[in-house]
């Protein structure tokens, strides 16, 4: 045994592993029939290893307009990683009460699916807002078979806190508007799909080649029975269940830096990037226990402590980055959309105009979107609401958008994590050296990009950067009524920049999804 492999602990209990590249992942959720969505399948993926909390537990919901493929995606990318007996899904007729006297099955399971949001009655408000901080929930119920004279007749029953739970909601739902939720949605990670006209055309291509019998695998099926059990032995509850052993991400403390100073990865402006960064870094852990077979797990005499890379933060944020640009500018994709033809109109539109408009221009966007989205943006004083019969709408001139540079600067947080692994309480100089040679020079800071499957140098990367910035610019452009050239404006493009396999060199060196 080498002088490091003493202190190191072997995560794969001496199994020989092969960690699935992120890319091949996705390839699987085409092969299950996924179209687009690149990003929504793989953070899927990524949140399922540990929600979105350091200790677990967390709420992601997808939304769209109904039949927008949101429970599809779902699903899919969860059969794409994870065989049967690991997801317990929630009856969507279950009253409120139900959910705790089925407690004990759904407790065995680390994965829940509470889908289809169609009533959010305050149970299930409870539940999920519990869960969205890492809590169990708790209900006091009565058996009523029972003596009112019986000691035992009131029960507490306890709804375990999974590992994760996924909601899915139609924004078009006559009985659930997301605005009205405003404490539950914080607390949630909120993910929409791609509902354009080109997705949809996109969906047909690929039932008529699944009907003509022309679709061909990906990744064969030993594969994916290989992804499937890698996923299923990440030893989660490792770094979970003992208060001892923790995830380390040395290169933090410059990511901060760089929020706070340089105006990076998100505003701070607002109170919600409290929680928001706290949650990126817990995503970014994920990322590192996804790979942990490729990573140092150290055994300081104290506790277990996985070391994270400056590879697993890259990897995070070009999954999610494209989220951090709508966190970051405070709109919607639906938000975005409706800026967007609100500039270019000359004239001050009612709703059904907007509604209208942007199901020309090729949105599947119903009354209830428009609605919900011009309350929103009328509140937050991007828009101006003029009376009459009927109400229209128009830019305001307050313009609170400003510029974020959602990208990092890699080349500094390697060199941060080769100074700050040092700094980590029961890491030695021997091990810190190793982590340093590893991970921080050489071929340790080359990754596979997730969507096209290129090699990638992320010292030398900044694509995301660039298309955020653009992205930031376009929309402050946008809000304040000034003119937006043609090269800024292909930000809101509707097709999703990796939507499909083939693509030209230039789109495979941008961000994959849109920002309609």
């Amino acid at each position: 045994m080498s002088e490091i492999d003493s202190h190191l602990y072997d995560t794969t209990n001496g199994n020989n592993c092969e960690v699935p590249e992120l890319h091949t992942i996705l390839q699987v959720t085409r092969d299950l029939g996924v179209v687009g969505e690149e990003d929504t399948c793989l953070t899927v993926a990524t949140a399922s290893i540990n929600g979105g909390l350091e200790s677990g537990g967390g709420l992601f919901v997808l939304y769209s307009p109904a039949r927008g493929g949101k429970d599809f995606t779902l699903r899919k990318t969860l059969e794409a990683i994870y065989g049967p007996g690991m997801v317990y899904e929630h009856p969507t007729d279950e009253s409120e009460t139900a959910r705790y006297y089925s407690a004990k099955e759904a407790n065995k399971y680390d994965i829940h699916i509470v889908g289809d949001l169609a009533r959010v009655n305050e149970g299930t408000e409870k539940m999920l807002k519990d869960w969205g901080e890492g809590n169990d929930s708790e209900r006091k119920v009565t058996d009523i078979t029972k003596s009112p004279d019986d000691d035992d007749r009131t029960e507490t029953m306890v709804l375990e806190c999974p590992r994760i739970v996924f909601a899915t909601m139609a924004t078009d739902n006559r009985n659930a508007d997301m605005n009205d939720f405003p404490e539950l949605l914080k607390r949630a990670f909120m993910q929409s799909v791609d509902t354009t006209k080109e997705q949809t055309e996109r969906v047909i291509k690929r039932k008529a080649e699944e009907h003509a019998g022309q679709v061909t695998l990906n990744v064969d099926p030993v594969e994916r029975a290989r992804i499937r059990q890698y996923f299923e032995n990440i030893p989660v509850r490792l770094f979970t269940d003992n208060v001892n052993n923790k995830v380390a991400k040395p290169g933090m403390v410059e990511i901060a830096r760089q929020t706070i100073e340089e105006g990076r990865m998100m505003p701070t402006e607002f109170n919600e990037a409290r929680f928001d960064f706290d949650r990126l870094a817990s995503m970014m852990g994920n990322m590192a226990l996804l790979h942990h077979a490729d990573r140092m797990t150290v055994d300081t005499g104290r506790g277990l402590v996985l070391l994270a890379t400056p590879v697993d933060y890259w990897y995070t944020m070009q999954i999610m980055g494209n989220n951090m640009v709508m966190s970051a500018l405070n709109l919607t994709d639906e938000d975005q959309a409706i800026l967007k033809l609100l500039n270019e109109l000359d004239y001050a539109p009612a709703r059904k105009d907007i509604q209208q408009e942007l199901r020309r221009l090729g949105h599947n966007i119903r009354d209830s979107d428009v609605r919900r989205s011009l309350d929103s943006m009328r509140e937050s004083g991007y828009i101006t609401e003029h009376s009459g019969s009927p109400l229209t709408y128009s830019i305001s001139d307050f313009a609170s958008v400003t510029d974020v540079n959602v990208s990092l600067d890699y080349s500094q947080i390697v060199q941060a994590a080769a100074d700050e692994v040092r700094n980590i309480q029961g890491i030695e100089d021997v091990v810190a050296d190793e982590y340093v040679s590893r991970y921080c020079d050489g071929s340790g800071t080359i990754a596979i990009h997730p969507f096209n499957g290129e090699a990638v140098d992320i010292t030398e990367d900044d694509t995301l950067g660039e298309m955020t910035s653009q992205a930031s610019k376009t929309t402050k452009a946008i809000v304040k009524g000034e003119d937006v050239d043609d090269e800024m404006a292909s930000i809101f493009e509707e097709e999703p920049v990796y939507a499909q396999k083939q693509k030209d060199a230039e789109s495979q060196q941008t961000l994959g999804g849109t920002l309609e």
